[in-house]
């Protein structure tokens, strides 16, 4: 039986990357059902898809259980990040129950107003020098391909593997969010705006506080994590660690995905 919800936040997929879950990915979306779903940017990371080979049935089987969702009548919106930015020449486009724009504001079940956007405009990084993101980018799939490559050959002579691209990946993000005050930007934007929260993706870091009743909301990634934000028909969020869920469901491969440091309090 799969978990409903009211609505659904994912980001951060970077289907056609090395690194991404799209296995994990697939199974979410076939485990969930929802009213509404909404992809926060960094879908498809477009940065790194001239690599044809790294993208596999598994990323193909995950675009179509979003179109089955959306062609079942759930409405899917689709704010495009950074690394799938050429989708956003279609903002303001309405195709069927899908709907394409640089932002959303969604209105929760309790009557909350809660703007939906990637963040990278918040991201100096992102907007000042694109060309240095875009080369950082593809270094760490190449990282990535390289770390799987010798788990590969650690796997055959049964030595334990190793990952250091995850690490390396954390700690770049983590220079993104303290260079740029991230958060603080978001939510500054948020509270000028008079909305009661945010839900946002890119910096990779899933995170669910409230900063004087103003909810912030990462959705983390499916690269590094496994997770999604949630809102339940009381119009409650919840971060969602898919790792969890997993082995409560009894779903096979739970094991290989790394499980949630505790979220920010």
């Amino acid at each position: 039986m799969p978990n409903r919800y009211r609505s659904i936040f994912v980001s951060d997929l970077h289907l056609g990357a090395t690194g991404s879950r799209a296995e994990q990915v697939a199974e979410f979306l076939q485990n969930t059902e929802s009213e509404y779903l909404y992809l926060v940017g960094d879908v498809i990371d477009q940065w790194v898809l001239r690599h044809g080979e790294r993208w596999t049935h598994r990323h193909t089987e995950v675009i179509r259980q979003i179109l089955g969702k959306e062609q079942a009548g759930v409405k899917v919106f689709y704010t495009p990040g950074n690394h799938d930015e050429a989708l956003k020449q279609m903002n303001g486009t309405s195709l069927g129950h899908l709907r394409v724009d640089r932002e959303f504001i969604h209105e929760t079940a309790d009557g909350k107003r809660i703007l939906v956007t990637h963040g990278d405009e918040f991201d100096r990084l992102s907007t000042q020098y694109k060309r240095l993101a875009w080369v950082m980018a593809n270094i760490y799939d190449e990282i990535t391909r390289f770390n799987q490559r010798c788990n590969e050959l650690l796997a055959r002579i049964s030595r334990r593997q190793v990952d250091f691209s995850t690490g390396l990946k954390k700690k770049l993000k983590k220079v993104v969010k303290r260079k740029t005050s991230f958060e603080n930007a978001l939510l500054e934007s948020t509270i000028e705006r008079g909305l009661d929260g945010v839900v946002c993706g890119h910096i990779h870091t899933p995170s669910l506080y409230y900063l004087e009743g103003v909810a912030y909301a990462n959705c983390g990634d499916w690269v590094e994590h496994a997770t999604a934000i949630v809102e339940h028909w009381d119009g409650r969020l919840e971060l969602l660690d898919w790792h969890d869920q997993m082995i409560r469901l009894g779903i096979p491969g739970a094991a290989v995905v790394e499980p949630l440091p505790k979220p920010q309090s």
